[in-house]
């Protein structure tokens, strides 16, 4: 049997389904395609946004945000820069940035950071 990589998007979609005890041959019909095909999902190496917004539509799991990260692909990161985190759909990443500027307003670094928390807050993310 194929090892199926746990971080592969067909792997976290069958899983969801499954902690949702989503019916698949429902969903599957809704979808247009065949239950097997939807059985088989986390040995699937790529999805097209059409194919997610149909699993979306059919299912109310919403995997669009993959799409585009998988496609810049952060899904695939060699050198392991994020993980997925037990709770599905969450991702957790480290993210370094370079900071130049002149020497009197290194002193206004930390209101910088505020700034940064405060408009990750506002878009969803949390900064530890």
């Amino acid at each position: 049997m194929a090892r199926v990589a746990k971080d592969s998007l067909g792997y976290i979609i069958k899983q969801a389904m499954i902690e949702k005890g989503l019916n698949q041959s429902a969903i599957a019909a809704k979808m247009g395609i065949r239950r097997q095909s939807l059985n088989q999902i986390e040995r699937r190496k790529t999805f097209d946004i059409e194919f997610l917004e149909r699993l979306k539509d059919a299912s109310g799991l919403d995997f669009t945000d993959y799409f585009k990260r998988e496609a810049s692909g952060m899904l695939n990161d060699p050198a392991g820069r994020y993980r997925l985190l037990e709770e599905k759909g969450k991702m957790e990443m480290s993210v370094t940035i370079k900071v130049s500027t002149d020497p009197e307003e290194i002193t206004r670094l930390g209101d910088f950071i505020l700034v940064i928390r405060r408009e990750a807050k506002r878009l969803g993310f949390s900064v530890s």
